[in-house]
């Protein structure tokens, strides 16, 4: 489970925007999360060589969550969608920028849920890498992801009561995906530890005010 932490590190400057989305989404659950070991990357997992923070979306559908699997994942393995912030961006714009790419929905993040800081492997480049959990509004519109590069094959509703089975697969995944799977894990485990703590942040405030399908 992540650790809980004081407020210092979860500011960076290179990532522009979470004060903003802090004002207007509310204050998210912050923690340091882990190392995650790896056997095949030097014992210890590396989080986003190519970046230095990802949205992971958090999208409500009658029934649970929406969670997605790729051509290439081990067989049966799904989770939350997540996509890398761009150097320069600012996180509500990548916030909705990804939701688009990967559902192909026009949707506004509706809350800052939770805001996880991953210390950096010794050595490397980057100081830490971030994962922004946003909540969206429910949407029955249709799922056609915008970008197709991200070889997205099937999406699957999974009740809350289910997703620690999610969070079981991903943690014990075949050699080859350990590290990958039990990082991916964190963030599921977070999700529930916010929706246990803070249940209000996720009822909709009416049931006629859910997101139209575009």
């Amino acid at each position: 489970m992540p650790r809980r932490s004081s407020n210092k590190l979860f500011h960076p400057p290179e990532l522009i925007g979470i004060e903003d989305a802090e004002s207007s989404l509310g204050t998210p659950l912050r923690r340091n999360a882990r190392l995650v070991p790896s056997r095949s990357q030097g014992g210890v997992y590396t989080y986003g060589l190519n970046r230095a923070a990802e949205i992971v979306m958090v999208l409500p559908r009658a029934g649970g969550v929406l969670l997605h699997t790729k051509r290439f994942y081990p067989n049966g393995i799904y989770r939350l969608p997540t996509g890398g912030v761009n150097d320069e961006e600012h996180i509500l714009d990548a916030a909705r920028r990804e939701v688009r790419e990967e559902t192909g929905l026009q949707l506004e993040p509706t809350r800052f849920l939770f805001h996880l800081r991953y210390p950096g492997r010794p050595g490397a480049p980057r100081r830490g890498f971030h994962s922004f959990g946003f909540l969206y509004p429910e949407s029955d519109g249709p799922i056609e992801p915008e970008d197709t590069g991200e070889e997205i094959d099937d999406w699957r509703v999974v009740s809350w009561a289910n997703l620690p089975e999610t969070i079981f697969g991903l943690e014990n995944l075949e050699s080859g995906w350990i590290g990958w799977g039990q990082f991916r894990a964190l963030a599921h485990s977070f999700l529930l530890e916010c929706r246990g703590a803070h249940p209000n942040w996720f009822r909709p405030p009416r049931s006629d005010d859910r997101a139209p399908a575009r």
